[in-house]
This record gives structure tokens, sequence and C-alpha cells, in this order.
């Protein structure tokens, strides 16, 4: 039910928003762990960038629905309050913008200009192989 984005209860909701962060960060570290096998170190930190950014939004939902259990992190509202967490819904969706199309572009980066693609760690060593 979470999956088609119909919640049966705020449990299960609250677990989607964990399982999203989860997945995403997971897939982060494994395209982090093949970036540094391959040995392309400009090229991790322009891929951390782009993981930082696209989760800044699952981050903000999973610390907000964090708050809802009492038992462990005290009163509803002592993490994030509503005003904060509609507040950086705009800086947190132009974050995941910024990181898609960050990745787009490490994806596509040997079609791009040859200063383009050196920037983003692209050698001519790399291109050959």
């Amino acid at each position: 039910m979470t999956v088609s984005g119909i919640a049966i209860n705020n449990g299960l909701f609250f677990l989607s928003h964990q399982l999203q962060f989860a997945f995403i960060l997971a897939g982060f570290a494994g395209f982090m762990t093949y970036v540094l096998q391959r040995g392309q170190t400009r090229l991790s930190c322009w891929v951390v960038v782009a993981g930082v950014c696209i989760c800044l939004d699952p981050l903000r939902h999973v610390v907000y629905d964090s708050q809802f259990n009492p038992a462990q992190c005290g009163p509803s509202g002592s993490l994030m309050s509503s005003d904060q967490f509609y507040a950086l819904g705009p800086f947190c969706h132009a974050g995941q913008v910024l990181g898609t199309v960050l990745l787009l572009v490490i994806a596509v980066r040997t079609k791009l200009p040859s200063s383009m693609a050196c920037f983003l760690g692209d050698s001519a060593e790399e291109k050959d192989q």
C-alpha cells in the first residue's frame, strides 16, 4: 500500500518515509563504492554533493516523523515544528532537483565537452578505456 501512496495508518506512513530515505542512501553508498573502486576521486566528490542534495527532503520527513514517538524523542514539536517543516520544503525540493540534475550530468559526462568532463573528473586515460 505504501508503494502506491496509500497509507493505512500513521505507522506505515512513517515507515514509507524511512524506507525511502534508506533506499536512497543505500543507492548512493553503492554508487560511491563503485566510483571509489574505479579511482575517480573528483567524481566521488560530485556524487557526495548530489547524494546530500537528494537526501535533504527524505531526511526532513524522517526527522519530522520521528518526533511523533514521544517515548524516544520527547514531546511533539521538540525536533522540528510544523512551521519549520513547511518552511524548509522549498529548499529541500530545490536540493532534490539540483542533485538529480547533477546525477544526470554525471551519467552523461562522457558526452559533454572535454572542458566540463574534465571538471567532473574524467581524464584522457579514462576515456581511452
